[in-house]
């Protein structure tokens, strides 16, 4: 009978989840029909059924029903392997996601993705095929769709952010050939801070009140971005 399979990289961290809920995750392997080695390959190709049989039993015998969730937080975009070069490599978001929608089956293909236009949104269908699809393996895959739409769009944001202050900064040309209208708006630049503050200590003449001042902005801007991350993440909570 031919198999449905998927990358051993689907069980990356089933080690230390299986012991943290108080489980021999060798003996679990053993139960599956899975080689040890499975945890130390990431490459190896195993059975989708087999997987899916792991995670079932594994929830079933920890008494966590939401194992497979549980593995999906250790997840990175990383964990797709040469997927993961292609999509960090895409222009846009969607153009990311298309390319994970076409090659998925060769990191796990058991799983199918379908991405759907519905009017001003974007649908991210997530399916599973093989014997003995199992809840755990459901959501485990479902988790690391979430988790890789998010880490794209935070790759995106970031480029987009971080690229202008980069470039509206005196970090890659001197301060002095900036255009003025350049340099008036760089005093506004967190980049701009990070970069004075730490050039003015190395010059001759330092300017510690000026270089106070940076440090000062600099933090700041730190507390600002950490409130905003802080309410972002409870916003997060809030949705689930």
């Amino acid at each position: 009978m031919m198999h449905t399979l998927t990358r051993s990289a689907s069980l990356t961290d089933y080690e230390h989840i299986a012991r943290s809920v108080g489980l021999d995750p060798f003996r679990m392997l053993r139960m599956a029909k899975l080689p040890a080695k499975v945890l130390d390959d990431p490459n190896s190709m195993i059975s989708v059924g087999s997987v899916g049989r792991l995670l079932d039993e594994s929830a079933r015998l920890s008494g966590q029903e939401a194992f497979g969730l549980l593995l999906a937080e250790t997840r990175s975009l990383g964990n797709l392997g040469m997927l993961a070069l292609l999509i960090r490599e895409e222009p846009t978001l969607r153009a990311a996601v298309q390319s994970c929608v076409r090659y998925m089956r060769l990191h796990n293909a058991g799983v199918q993705l379908r991405l759907d236009d519905a009017g001003d949104k974007a649908l991210l269908h997530v399916g599973m095929q093989g014997h003995g699809v199992s809840r755990q393996a459901i959501e485990m895959s479902t988790g690391i769709a979430l988790l890789t739409r998010k880490e794209a769009t935070m790759i995106a944001v970031a480029n987009f952010i971080g690229l202008p202050l980069l470039f509206f900064s005196s970090i890659l040309i001197a301060r002095e050939l900036i255009p003025a209208w350049m340099r008036s708006l760089s005093l506004f630049n967190p980049v701009e801070w990070a970069t004075l503050s730490a050039r003015e200590p190395a010059l001759d003449q330092t300017d510690w009140g000026a270089t106070g001042g940076f440090l000062l902005l600099l933090l700041g801007f730190a507390a600002a971005t950490g409130a905003f991350a802080t309410w972002a993440f409870r916003a997060y909570q809030r949705s689930l």
